[in-house]
């Protein structure tokens, strides 16, 4: 039973401390430096602000780290910003998380203002040890966190989908991407966004929109690097892939063996930028390309559906990084301007109240992705740049509008 929401406290022990109460606590903890570095990286970062939840019984804390809001606060709906959830292990320094999740918090600003969407961006991370999906307290303590950041959420690293079917069943619609969605899962559909950008930018860069015959390198085969797989074995690509785990690399080899004309090959993650392929498509983790890396690659593609693919701390660093790729005669497109199917799922989800199909969803990623990489290209060719250098251009044009 729902026994509190996002309008009342979290039971009876919930405490609230204003800005100097807290600061005083910190200083008590000897933690009076940690917070003061935490806070700089805030005022460097531009971001709004982080919020924080703690339910102590459970050891679980609840960031909200807001980018932006201008874009929602006329959308006249609950949600003004939309952003993942993700779940770390309290093992990892708590500062580490935080420095994450603002450059995530960015990039969902980022995503948003190139699908033109009427929402800012934001990011929630719960650090905790692994979630009991039996326990009401803690999922309710969730959602009620989701339904206090108003942001529109979906599930990421460390959060199930599950999780969110019960959210959903007992609680709050703030969180989108259960099994139980009339649109189904978000992979699939990202992984179509990603696709569709990749073959306006094979149009642009082999002169054709075809991926057959091309060598194409998938890192991470999980729920969207899977479905990036099958799209291209489907129109005959040859694939290199690679995953820390084996399972799914070996459901990819079971599924499409080379006895039907499937070409896979598989290598160690650490081995799979040193080779020679037409394409690479990064998707477990960001921060892989980095200055070093750039020298080594023999790729003539990066379209990535990995957040923050370029090892950069921020967009002067990122669009270095991304030059350096241009002038090395790589294409590369910044990946919040592709990447953006599963949001594009959940607010289309959220807003139908679940009548809407996967069919539609890949309708709205049609309209949007490819226009806006076709549009980056030429723009990038028009002014002698690149087209992450537009895309950027193009998502600061839309925030001043939006802030009037």
């Amino acid at each position: 039973m729902k026994e509190f929401d996002c309008d009342s406290t979290y039971g009876r022990t919930m405490e609230a401390l204003n800005h100097t109460e807290t600061m005083a606590l910190y200083e008590r903890a000897g933690l009076a430096h940690y917070i003061e570095s935490i806070c700089a990286e805030v005022k460097k970062s531009g971001i709004e602000r982080i919020e924080a939840w703690v339910l102590r019984e459970h050891d679980i804390r609840f960031f909200h780290v807001v980018d932006s809001s201008f874009p929602g606060l006329k959308n006249r709906r609950h949600p003004i910003r939309v952003g993942a959830t993700r779940r770390y292990d309290p093992t990892i320094p708590e500062a580490d998380i935080i420095l994450e999740a603002i450059k995530m918090a960015r990039a969902m600003s980022l995503k948003s203002a190139a699908a033109r969407l009427p929402y800012g961006g934001s990011n929630n991370v719960i650090v905790a040890r692994p979630i009991d999906q039996s326990n009401g307290d803690i999922v309710g303590f969730l959602a009620y966190s989701i339904d206090r950041t108003r942001s529109l959420s979906g599930p990421d690293m460390g959060i199930g989908p599950g999780i969110v079917d019960i959210i959903n069943d007992r609680y709050t619609p703030n969180i989108r991407g259960g099994t139980k969605s009339s649109v189904g899962l978000g992979g699939p559909l990202t992984a179509y966004g990603v696709m569709l950008a990749l073959k306006v930018a094979c149009e642009h860069v082999f002169g054709t929109a075809s991926t057959a015959g091309l060598a194409v390198a998938v890192m991470g085969v999980g729920s969207v690097g899977r479905a990036i797989c099958e799209l291209l074995l489907a129109e005959g690509a040859s694939l290199l892939v690679a995953d820390i785990l084996e399972e799914p690399v070996q459901k990819l080899l079971r599924d499409y063996p080379s006895g039907q004309g499937f070409n896979i090959k598989v290598v160690n993650p650490e081995e799979i930028l040193s080779h020679a392929v037409d394409v690479f498509i990064p998707v477990s983790a960001g921060g892989v390309i980095s200055e070093n890396v750039i020298e080594e690659l023999k790729c003539k593609m990066i379209i990535g559906s990995a957040n923050n693919v370029l090892a950069a701390a921020g967009e002067a660093a990122e669009l270095r990084l991304a030059k350096m790729l241009h002038e090395k005669g790589i294409f590369y497109q910044v990946e919040w301007v592709h990447n953006v199917g599963g949001i594009l799922s959940a607010i289309e989800g959220y807003i139908s109240d679940d009548k809407a199909t996967a069919d539609d969803v890949r309708r709205i990623i049609e309209n949007v992705i490819p226009a806006a990489t076709r549009k980056n290209i030429e723009l990038a060719d028009a002014r002698g740049t690149f087209p992450t250098a537009v895309a950027y251009d193009e998502a600061h044009r839309r925030f001043r509008k939006e802030q009037g």
